[in-house]
């Protein structure tokens, strides 16, 4: 589960700042903080913290300079942590945008304490950095959203099912039912599948993180699944983006839709490689009680609450036509609905 580059960002409104101001006293603290890049655009710092008793390590990437920034928690996707994009990646260039940005390198990555627990102990790695985030003075907390792709997409949905302090959010690509999602992937090895071996990597980490496999331990995978939440999430106050993609061969786009079935107030949305509206789901979504717009794209003003919005050919990692389309939507949404 790679992490992607979101060139859409230079759709983002200029970004204003207000004047800095003491943290919040009594809040809780970094551990430690550490610059590791600073120039005319950007300041990055490595910073760890506590979580749950665990030391954990992750990045903030701001603009330089004082000012109270619209903050966003990013959440990466897949099990081997942040990679390149230290001192890189969506961190710098939503920082360049106008945001402070805070980037988990959950339990078990990065040299971080614990292990890897798959969209469990990462929600509270998530929430944690968050509070800390919030209490900075180089924070606006009534100006925080999230970020969360595929593993960290699961994350995200989590995290906003136990109360995330933020206005808005976008879960790209994101799994919401861990059962269905292992089955996909045994379903992918027994069919010969070309990628075979990375489907058995993701089986084996799911099964490692969770003590077995569903039939042994359902409690476990339920408890991994932002779908068996979803009227915590309905509760949630926040807009709300989920975005998918027809051709995801990884996480397939029937999580997503059984999410927005499950949710209250969804408006979907299923676009062609044009961007034009289909009216009709897409083939892997037909039969769920989902109500497919017919209606123009609901962005750049984004006026209701939750929306789903389905692309075709679009692969897990942005591939075709309409990968850039979806790129440039996530950064629509969080400059109307987060800023």
């Amino acid at each position: 589960m790679r992490r992607f580059l979101l060139a859409g960002l230079c759709l983002l409104p200029a970004c204003g700042s207000s004047p800095s101001g003491p943290g919040v006293p009594g809040a809780p603290e970094w551990l430690s903080v550490v610059l590791t890049r600073e120039d005319a655009t950007v300041r990055v710092e490595k910073v760890e913290y506590l979580s749950e008793g665990l030391r954990i390590v992750g990045q903030v990437c701001r603009p330089p300079g004082a000012g109270r920034f619209p903050v966003l928690a990013l959440n990466h996707g897949g099990f081997e942590g942040l990679g390149a994009d230290w001192n890189g990646g969506l961190c710098v260039a939503f920082a360049r945008a106008g945001y402070a940005t805070v980037e988990s390198s959950y339990r078990g990555e990065d040299g971080s304490q614990g292990r890897v627990e798959f969209c469990l102990g990462e929600v509270s790695d998530v929430l944690n950095m968050l509070a800390i985030a919030l209490a900075q003075p180089y924070a606006d907390p009534q100006r925080a959203s999230m970020l969360g792709l595929s593993h960290g997409g699961c994350i995200t949905a989590r995290a906003l099912e136990r109360g995330a302090a933020v206005r808005a959010a976008v879960d790209v690509f994101g799994p919401t039912e861990a059962v269905s999602l292992f089955r996909s992937w045994q379903a992918r090895v027994a069919a010969g599948d070309p990628q075979a071996p990375a489907y058995r990597e993701l089986i084996a980490r799911v099964e490692q993180a969770a003590g077995g496999p569903p039939e042994a331990v359902p409690a476990a995978y339920a408890a991994r699944s932002p779908l068996f939440f979803v009227r915590d999430l309905d509760a949630w106050p926040g807009a709300l983006l989920v975005v998918h993609g027809t051709e995801d061969a990884l996480i397939p786009v029937g999580q997503s839709c059984a999410l927005a079935a499950a949710g209250q107030d969804f408006r979907a949305f299923h676009l062609g490689t044009l961007l034009n509206v289909i009216p009709s789901p897409p083939d892997a979504c037909a039969g769920l009680p989902v109500a497919w717009r017919s209606g123009p794209h609901p962005g750049p003003s984004w006026p209701d609450r939750r929306y789903l919005v389905v692309h075709e050919d679009v692969g897990h990692d942005f591939e075709g036509l309409g990968g850039g389309a979806v790129l440039a939507e996530v950064a629509s949404f969080l400059a109307a609905k987060g800023r």
